[in-house]
């Protein structure tokens, strides 16, 4: 085995099972040596993992963010509809408010379109 291989083999043997795992699953070749693959291989074989059953999981997938659902219950037309609307949603916990000086909600740099039901003062 060649120094390079060799150097490769002891660098990849400090990593933990599962990163050796997800190495092989994801195989990517703008990341690691063709070599890489391997030796992971024979790693994985060494620890008692079939490296045929790794691969044959395919990739990993992707973690996705999902939006909570949203839902529409009031439309303004114009600004003056917008000027200081509450609106407390019965059971949700959540209040939808427009600010006094009639920016919207979207705009403002904090955080203070969303309360909390029990912090909103009338």
């Amino acid at each position: 085995m060649s120094e390079d291989v060799e150097s490769l083999r002891k660098e990849l043997e400090q990593r933990t099972t599962d990163e050796l795992v997800s190495i092989l699953r994801n195989r990517d070749d703008e990341e690691w040596r063709p070599a890489t693959f391997d030796v992971v291989a024979s790693i994985l074989r060494a620890r008692g993992l079939s490296p045929e059953q790794v691969v044959a999981m395919g990739p990993e997938g992707t973690d996705v963010v999902e939006s909570e659902p949203t839902e529409t219950i009031r439309r303004f037309f114009s600004p003056a509809e917008v000027r200081n609307p509450v609106i407390v949603i019965a059971g949700s916990g959540m209040v939808i408010s427009g600010s006094a000086d009639g920016d919207h909600p979207s705009e403002r740099s904090d955080d203070s379109r969303r309360w909390p039901a029990d912090q909103v003062k009338d």
